[in-house]
């Protein structure tokens, strides 16, 4: 009799391009440095001040990566970086001083046919990379923002908050409109967006913490994960909203989502979404709790 053959599959091949002030990203950061469905190859961030840059390089090394850390605007006046995440990382020192890749140079470089590109900020480095590097190839894009209301999801499936609404306000899309819309108007490769509609429905609550740390042994950066989340839920037992966390689990595991095919468009400072049977565009409109879940607990496996 011959042995059975068990087929691993291989990691994702993963960039995460991040900003610095909502608590999301880092727990995100920690997320996909910890999950071994993953290969994290590049982080790129906006604008990508020097204390962000040292920041996410002090983070990849405590955790034992060194890989690239790009910038899409290293001279950009302000830190860029929130007192929470220095908070959380208080042997956080600035040490480097190295001038890193513009990120641009860095998704292009990195990125293949097989590379999912997550963003959880603005669109600002993706947008410089499909206007200036035509060879820029990638398996999707992923992104935390837009939205999608009436006429798109059933009225009883809306939450309360946007139930009736078309359009709608989304922080990333509108930090850099030009960008979003380039972004947005790319026939090049396959885009997902996760947008609030579904997001305010994803919470970080103490029974969601519970449920992920009890009776596991977990990598050290998902432990810095619970750490970090323990800290918050004591000061806020309302818990928090999961908009990145939930966009990277949707990246890896596209069954977590229900999606439509979409036109997303501009209104005033608003954006919204139509139906469509072309294009490249989807719009997550809902979600199944438990293989986000399973997903984000990628231990429970």
């Amino acid at each position: 009799m011959r042995n059975k053959v068990i087929s691993i599959p291989q990691p994702k091949k993963v960039i995460y391009d991040m900003e610095t002030k909502d608590p999301d990203d880092l727990l995100t950061l920690l997320w996909l440095i910890g999950n071994p469905s993953v290969e994290l190859r590049a982080v790129t961030i906006t604008p990508g001040t020097p204390d962000q840059v040292r920041f996410v390089k002090h983070v990849l090394s405590e955790f034992g990566l060194t890989i690239p850390v790009g910038s899409f605007n290293y001279d950009h006046p302000k830190p860029g970086l929130a007192d929470w995440y220095k908070a959380q990382f208080p042997e956080y020192t600035k040490t480097t001083k190295e001038r890193p890749e513009t990120g641009d140079v860095l998704i292009a470089r990195i990125s293949d046919e097989n590379t999912i590109i997550i963003t959880g900020g603005p669109l600002n480095n993706l947008a410089k990379t499909l206007q200036e590097h035509p060879e820029f190839k990638a398996e999707k894009l992923v992104i935390q923002g837009g939205f999608a209301g009436e006429g798109v999801i059933p009225r009883e499936m809306q939450l309360e908050k946007f139930a009736g609404k078309t359009t709608c306000e989304s922080f990333n899309l509108n930090s850099d409109p030009a960008a979003a819309l380039t972004v947005i108007s790319s026939e090049k490769i396959p885009k997902f967006f996760v947008s609030k509609n579904v997001c305010h429905d994803v919470k970080y609550t103490p029974a969601f913490h519970e449920k992920l740390k009890d009776g596991q042994e977990h990598p050290s950066a998902l432990k810095k994960l619970f750490s970090i989340m323990e800290n918050y839920l004591s000061k806020k037992p309302a818990g928090k909203l999961l908009h990145d966390p939930l966009t990277a689990s949707c990246a890896i595991e596209p069954e977590i989502g229900s999606w439509e095919k979409i036109i997303l468009y501009q209104s005033g400072n608003e954006w919204g979404s139509t139906k469509t049977d072309s294009g490249n565009t989807w719009i997550i409109t809902s979600y199944k709790p438990e293989i986000f879940l399973g997903t984000f607990n990628y231990t429970s496996a």
